[in-house]
């Protein structure tokens, strides 16, 4: 999208001439989304652009839906405007950082956020878990002509089978489904918040953390300290395993995410992830009790 159809749709959502709208430039958007910085009078916010197939993955309808029943708690970012394909118009917050993995505070701190979430009197009409997110992902993934290898699907046979994630993947809890450190900002003088809620949906305990986990590539030693802070408490064996089980899962899941997305545009970018997703599969695989 060039930067006057930016600027356009910025003004037909906002309701604003464009004649008042600056032009600032891109914003990394992650692995998903295109983002550019705009100024509106004497604020800056931040546009989104949906990228390649994130109208497969995402239920704008859910995503739109969360944003309003989020509005009273603080812990997401403030949208002015949303529409239904995708494009969002949010603050941009200066001085904001990204959870930084190697600082155990802010993980601990990213970790308290998550169980603030997940004890929010919100609930989605919507379920959703790792197993079907892998079945939709694979579909979209093989349409686009990517070829799963027999490794790879029965390690999603063993560890993302209906039957073993019943237990796990309770309903009573929101989920981010997007949970990474790079959607988990820190302001200044204040408790982090969690952006751009995508996936959003009722679902499995740890599928967020197992998310945040593979994402930012923590150690087994740095996933236990945020699952101790998650829990407020230190992990029974029985936990650890769950957790264990949820994060080969949850990298099978985002690998079939890369597959579609490699497909369709070739990146590096996208190999190198999935590539990492198998990686981070094979060390949480160890800790899975035979």
């Amino acid at each position: 999208m060039n930067i006057d159809e930016i600027l356009r749709r910025t003004a037909s959502a906002l309701n604003l001439s464009s004649e008042v709208i600056t032009f600032e430039g891109q914003h990394f958007g992650g692995l998903n989304n295109e983002s550019y910085l705009i100024r509106v009078k004497n604020e800056r916010l931040l546009v989104r652009i949906p990228g390649v197939g994130t109208n497969l993955f995402s239920d704008r309808r859910m995503e739109a839906l969360v944003y309003q029943k989020l509005a009273a708690f603080d812990l997401s970012d403030i949208v002015r405007a949303y529409e239904p394909d995708g494009l969002k118009i949010s603050v941009f917050y200066e001085d904001a950082q990204m959870t930084d993995c190697s600082n155990e505070r802010q993980l601990a701190e990213a970790a308290r956020l998550l169980r603030r979430i997940q004890q929010l009197p919100i609930t989605m009409p919507n379920f959703d878990s790792n197993y079907s997110r892998t079945q939709r992902f694979q579909v979209y993934a093989r349409e686009a002509g990517w070829q799963f290898s027999s490794s790879y699907l029965a390690d999603c046979k063993q560890y993302l089978a209906p039957d073993s994630f019943s237990r796990m993947a309770d309903p009573r809890y929101l989920t981010h489904g997007d949970f990474i450190p790079g959607n988990v900002l820190f302001l200044p003088g204040k408790t982090p918040i969690a952006v751009d809620w995508e996936f959003p949906a009722m679902g499995g305990r740890w599928n967020d953390l197992a998310a945040f986990f593979m994402h930012g590539s923590l150690d087994l030693e740095h996933s236990a300290y945020m699952l101790t802070a998650f829990l407020a408490k230190d992990a029974t064996a029985s936990e650890w395993q769950e957790l264990a089980a949820v994060c080969v899962g949850c990298s099978l899941m985002w690998y079939a995410w890369a597959a579609y997305k490699l497909q369709k545009m070739g990146d590096r970018l996208y190999r190198n992830f999935a590539e990492n997703c198998l990686k981070y599969a094979e060390i949480w695989k160890s800790e899975v009790r035979p």
